[in-house]
This record gives C-alpha cells, structure tokens and sequence, in this order.
C-alpha cells in the first residue's frame, strides 16, 4: 500500500514537472518566436524608413532641356549595384529625339552610372535608363547618385510637364542590389519630390523684381548673415540682373527667347561660419508685341 503511495507521489512529481517545462519552455519557446517576427517586422519598417532613392531638383534648363538629381541614402547598407528606369509623361516630346545623359562628375559614391544609359522603349512607353557596374559603397548619409540630363532636338511641349516615375515592371525596371548581389530594391524607399518649381515669364521688352524672403522650419521670417547674392545658375543668360537692395533684384529681359534659372543664395549663420541657404527661380523671356514691321528682301530671281 505504501508502495502504491509512493509511486503515485512521484508520478504526480513528473507531471507537475513536464507541466512547468511545457509552461515555460514551450510557451517561452512561441513567445520568443513571436517576439523574433515581431523585432524583424519593426526592423523591415525600420529599413524602409532608413533606406530612400529620391529624384528631386527637377530643373527645366531651357525649352528643350530638363534636369534632374538622384539620391540615395540609408542606415549603414551596402550597395552593390543599381539599376534605375523612370517613366515620364510622353505627351511632352513633341515628336522629337530625345537625348538621356548622366553629367559626369556629379555621383557622390563609388560606383557612378556607367551602362545602359539613354531612352528605352523595350516595353513601350519611353523610359529614361542608367546602371552601374558592380561595386562596393557603404550607405550612410545622403549622397548624389548623379545629375542627369534631357535634351530634345525640338522643344518640348510648354502646356505639359515631365512627371517623372519610378518603374519596377516590365524587362527594363528598376533594381538596387547589396551584399552578395542580392536584391534589396524591397527595402528602399523610391519617391520622386517636385518641390514647388517657381516660374515667372516676361516678355522681351519687361523686367520683373525678384525678392528673397528668408523663413524658419515653421515658415516665419528669419534673420540672415549679410546680404542675398543672385546669379544665373544654369543654362544661357537670357536675362540680367540689377541690384535694388540686400534682398531683391530686377531680372531684365536680354533679348533672346528662352528660359534662365536664377538663383539666390543667403547666409544663415549669424555668427562666423556660413551655413549657406538657396532657392531657385525659372524666368522665362517670350516675344514681346509687334511694335514695328520688317520687310526681308529675297534673292533677286529671274523673271
């Protein structure tokens, strides 16, 4: 009887043991498990946020030239090789060649574009397309992929504009890789940012007052160190620029037709360094009104 005590005491040892191993060692297993999917969902939402390719500055030259930068940036990443196709609207072309470049000079890492650069139509619609070799580079702080280039031989549609795309579809899409040569494009971001473009037109017997206004974060007037400077940034001088006071300038219609950037850089280091802040302004110069009548002449001919 003492024997059959004792037996049962113990075999109710063992299943107040295999109780407790079942609490806290499977249960701990699965909430561990649980916790692990749950760290690595907070770190790919974590890499999406860290990890971006942006195209932005989207600069219209001139009536037949557009230009754009990309960058890219992240949290400590390495990139290995990309490979870039952006849509655009087909509407502006106007029936013209179009010309795809990458500014040389302009890509702030290692590995800068060097293949597959030009406009592609292999799956339809024309895409603007540029690549790398493989490479090595360690993504930390923000960094120009490069500056890149449009030229159409005839000019581009005015009423419409570029509205650039990133694409992932199709033959010829876009593909960012990092260690091993893995795919990684899942894990960045792609946007483009259009920013407020400012564009003024005159004529080519007008001027127009530009005036700079510096503002905080929030959007309130703010002090800078010293006057604003102002030159034309990019592209042919189809205007001048004539001086009024610390913050605004005239531009002055030069003559030819066309559209000039102008840009304005301010100190915003009141004390002795320079933290330079800039902005720019597209001034496009048209034809004036008819104030008199030419008479061209021909080639004398025989009767």
């Amino acid at each position: 009887m003492l024997g059959l005590i004792v037996i049962g005491i113990f075999i109710c040892i063992i299943a107040i043991a295999l109780l407790l191993y079942a609490i806290i060692f499977v249960n701990g297993g699965t909430t561990s498990q649980n916790d692990k999917q749950k760290k690595a969902k907070e770190l790919e939402i974590k890499i999406m946020a860290d990890r971006e390719v942006t195209l932005e500055n989207i600069n219209k030259v001139d009536a037949k030239t557009y230009e754009f930068d990309i960058y890219i940036q992240g949290d400590n990443f390495e990139l290995t090789s990309y490979q870039g196709a952006i849509g655009f609207n087909q509407n502006i072309i106007n029936g013209g060649t179009l010309t795809f470049q990458y500014l040389t000079g302009t890509c702030e890492i290692n590995n800068p574009p060097a293949f597959g650069l030009g406009v592609n139509s292999t799956d339809g619609p024309r895409e603007l397309t540029f690549g790398s070799g493989p490479g090595t580079d360690s993504i930390t702080i923000k960094k120009r992929l490069g500056k890149f280039r449009l030229i159409n031989s005839v000019n581009f549609i005015q009423t419409e504009d570029l509205n650039p795309q990133w694409n992932f579809a199709g033959v010829i899409n876009t593909i960012f890789t990092g260690t091993g040569f893995n795919n990684i494009t899942s894990t960045i971001t792609f946007s483009v940012i259009t920013g407020g473009l400012i564009m003024a037109t005159i004529n080519d017997s007008q001027k127009i007052l530009l005036t700079a206004q510096p503002v905080s974060g929030k959007g309130n007037p703010a002090p800078i160190d010293g006057p604003v400077t102002w030159a034309v940034s990019v592209g042919p001088e189809f205007v001048s620029l004539t001086p009024v006071d610390d913050f605004s300038v005239y531009a002055v219609a030069i003559g030819p037709l066309g559209i000039s950037t102008v840009e304005a850089t301010a100190d915003a280091d009141l004390g002795g360094g320079i933290t330079a802040i800039t902005n720019t302004v597209q001034v496009e110069v048209i034809g004036g009104p008819a104030v008199t009548l030419d008479i061209l002449p021909g080639t004398p001919e025989p009767q």
